[in-house]
């Protein structure tokens, strides 16, 4: 193996990253949303990110990424044409596994269909890292399907690095290469699929059901430890900040939905 292929094609060392307050700075008293993230994606690698509600897996792939606009009245395939220096062969075969109709418009598609479309412009150019958070909520079986199958190919084919965050675990036993749990904004698992047992027996339900139910429960014993201490619980919501997507963005119109493709 070369050391280009032998790379990371993403790398973070020891990340932080907090919402500021009003004058920009972050909140006093108010720890990180994301806490000493270092994480190296191999090339070619699937990871598959767990973690309850609000333990800061949208905010890590926001901080990764980034979003474009997905509504106005034109088409989707004026839409997906826009995007210079595509490869026309690529894209037919994206809008198709993806079933796309390129008459839609973009201002009047629902929800799945326009998660449809925005995959597609995130897939148009074959990324080197791929950072999907919950795209597949308003998809179909067989569109969820055939776009897993897609993904693991271009992981295969072309190297590229994805994560992705999910709480839907049909079909993914046998599709993650790596596995990351996040539990209040710090990685508690970074560990090769190939690795954990349960994943090899098709558990990976069991085994997020396991992980969430360990972290719920020590949540609990912190909040409780704090009550006896006299310790008054934080006045800022957290959890409405990992739901930052602004309306119209690479985004479902549900409402607190933080559905996103990001590519670099």
């Amino acid at each position: 193996m070369s050391e280009q292929d032998s790379s990371p094609v993403l790398e973070t060392c020891d990340l932080d990253f907090s919402y500021p307050d009003i004058d920009g700075r972050p909140i006093p008293g108010v720890p990180p949303v994301v806490q000493h993230m270092s994480i190296r994606i191999p090339r070619g690698a699937r990871c598959l990110l767990l973690g309850s509600n609000g333990a800061g897996k949208t905010t890590l792939l926001k901080v990764l990424g980034y979003s474009i606009p997905m509504q106005g009245d034109i088409s989707a395939l004026q839409m997906i044409e826009s995007l210079p220096g595509v490869d026309p062969a690529r894209r037919s075969n994206i809008m198709h596994v993806l079933d796309i109709d390129p008459e839609w418009r973009m201002h009047r598609v629902s929800d799945g269909q326009r998660r449809r479309v925005q995959i597609c412009l995130g897939l148009l150019k074959p990324p080197e890292v791929l950072l999907l958070d919950e795209i597949t909520v308003d998809l179909d079986v067989l569109a969820r399907a055939d776009l897993l199958e897609f993904l693991k190919e271009e992981s295969e084919l072309r190297g590229t690095g994805i994560i992705y965050a999910t709480h839907i675990f049909d079909g993914l036993e046998r599709w993650p290469t790596h596995i990351m749990f996040l539990s209040g904004g710090r990685l508690k698992v970074w560990s090769k699929a190939e690795d954990i047992p349960e994943l090899a027996n098709d558990q990976l339900l069991q085994l997020a059901e396991k992980w969430l139910r360990e972290e719920k429960q020590l949540r609990k014993v912190a909040i409780a430890n704090k009550e006896a201490n006299g310790q008054s619980k934080p006045s800022v919501k957290m959890a409405s900040w990992s739901n930052g997507w602004a309306p119209g963005r690479m985004t479902s119109t549900l409402k607190d939905s933080s559905n996103a493709v990001l590519r670099m």
